[in-house]
């Protein structure tokens, strides 16, 4: 979904087993953007061990609180 300030996210904050206790919609006009600021989110959610960042139905990538590392989804065409 875009509006004039880019696209909506869904951040996915998932804890060790698995479980997503914590949801958060941000709006960014760009996927790497998102992915820097889910750092931060993951950063104030300490029960969860890594963010899932959802654009729409495609998964854009993770990001784990250990090493902060942004990592892109390899997607098929």
């Amino acid at each position: 979904m875009e509006d004039e300030t880019g696209s909506f996210y869904t951040v996915l904050g998932v804890r060790e087993d698995g479980a997503i206790p914590v949801v958060e919609l941000l709006a960014c006009d760009a996927d790497a953007t998102a992915l820097e600021r889910a750092v931060s989110w993951l950063a104030a959610h300490a029960s969860c061990t890594r963010a899932e960042v959802w654009r729409d139905s495609e998964l854009i990538g993770e990001v784990a609180p250990r090493n902060a590392d942004l990592r892109r989804e390899a997607t098929l065409s």
